[in-house]
Order: structure tokens, then sequence, then C-alpha cells
């Protein structure tokens, strides 16, 4: 049997806040353990690497989006169209846009 983690859990607990209202029960209840099951991967490698390596993780973290808008997300599938990993990135996609629109009228 599985132990579960309180990450684990803090896992859990983000997806299904994220993904509440835009989820049926079934696939709502496949993400939380998806996710869940990650959160309990990431720890169990970082069991077996050397005490003190670096381990970067993508997810959970914080998201950019181009309205000036930031949020946590526990993975990349929560994450809306247009939003970025950093500020600026976000907001250098915008007058783009913006721009590209002005020159097609």
């Amino acid at each position: 049997m599985k132990k579960i983690s309180p990450v684990m859990v803090e896992a859990g607990v983000a997806a299904l806040q994220n993904n509440a209202a835009r989820m049926g029960e079934p696939a709502l209840a496949s993400k939380v353990y998806s996710v869940m099951e990650a959160a309990r991967l990431r720890e169990e490698a970082s069991r077996l690497t050397a005490p003190g390596a670096y381990v970067h993780q993508a997810f959970p973290g914080w998201r950019y989006g181009p309205n000036g808008e930031r949020a946590e997300f526990a993975c990349a599938e929560d994450v809306p169209e247009g939003w970025a990993a950093s500020a600026a990135e976000a907001t250098a996609t915008k007058p783009a846009k913006a721009a590209r629109a002005k020159v097609a009228a």
C-alpha cells in the first residue's frame, strides 16, 4: 500500500481547487490522482538523489498572464494559453500580438 504524504495531499487539493469548476467528477478524480501520483514520484526521486543535489521542478509553480495576472498551477495542463513562466515573457507577447493585429488590419 502506498503512503500518502502531506505533499501529495497539497498537490491533490490544489488540483481539485484549480479544476473543480471546469471538469466532471470522473475527469476531476483522474486529474487529482495523476497530480498526487506525480508528487509521489517526485518525492521518491528526491530520496534517490544525493543529499543537497538540485532537482529542478517546473510544477507546481507560478505562471504569469498577459494582463499582469499571476497564479500558481499544479501542472502544465492547468496553465491557460498565453500565460508564461515569467512576467517578462507574458508581457513581451502582448504588444507583439497587438502590433500584428494592427498590421493585419
